[in-house]
C-alpha cells in the first residue's frame, strides 16, 4: 500500500468503529489513528496497534483487516519487530 493510501485510510477510520478479520472475528476497535497505524482497544486484552496497510477494507463504518484472527500474534509480532530495526 503506499504512502497516499495510507493517509486516505487514516482520514476515514473513526474512532469506535469495530474491527474484524478476513474470517469475520471481533478484534476490537478503532481506538486512536496516527499516521500510518491505527491503535485498536481490544476487550480484555492489551491495546496494540497495526499498520494501515493491514487494513483489507472499511465499508459502513465497519474496518476488515487482511489476515485471520489466528494470525493476529503473528502480525503485531512483525510489526514490532520491524519497528525495532
Amino acid at each position: 500500500m503506499s504512502i497516499d493510501a495510507d493517509d486516505t485510510l487514516s482520514r476515514q477510520l473513526q474512532v469506535g468503529w469495530p474491527i474484524y478479520t478476513e474470517d469475520g472475528e471481533k478484534i476490537g476497535e478503532v481506538k486512536d489513528v496516527r499516521g500510518r497505524y491505527f491503535n485498536v482497544n481490544a476487550a480484555m486484552e492489551f491495546d496494540y496497534w497495526l499498520a494501515m496497510d493491514t487494513i483489507a477494507s472499511i465499508a459502513g463504518g465497519r474496518v476488515t483487516v487482511s489476515f485471520r484472527k489466528d494470525d493476529l500474534g503473528d502480525v503485531i509480532e512483525l510489526r514490532l519487530v520491524n519497528a525495532v530495526r
